[in-house]
């Protein structure tokens, strides 16, 4: 398995394992975000950066995830993980949670699932 399909996975177990859904996942490494998880009517929208990505590019992906997704902090979370990668292996995330405030009445609620591209969830 190839290392970004590897942490792609490993983000979607992490919110599988703390009581979320997974609606979608994207497995292009430049996708605006990877993963989408509901819990009741929250939403969770996350954005996988490799381990030692610079901080210009840290910065760019994360208004692209803001601008595709532009989630309401009522609605749930977008949220940047850069990938650790520990002694022995083992993979951390740190997460960066974005401010969603800025896009409250901006972007209907009823269109997330669209601007998502999911048809249905």
């Amino acid at each position: 398995m190839r290392a970004w399909e590897r942490l792609v996975d490993l983000a979607t177990t992490r919110l599988r394992s703390d009581g979320w859904s997974v609606a979608a996942v994207h497995r292009e490494p430049l996708a605006p975000w990877h993963v989408a998880a509901t819990k009741a009517s929250r939403w969770r929208v996350v954005q996988i950066l490799p381990p030692a990505t610079p901080a210009t590019d840290r910065h760019d992906r994360r208004l692209s995830l803001a601008h595709s997704v532009r989630l309401a902090a009522k609605q749930g979370t977008m949220e940047q993980w850069l990938a650790h990668t520990r002694p022995g292996g083992r993979v951390i995330f740190g997460a960066e949670i974005l401010y969603g405030q800025m896009w409250a009445g901006v972007a209907p609620e009823s269109e997330l699932p669209q601007r998502l591209g999911l048809s249905q969830v």
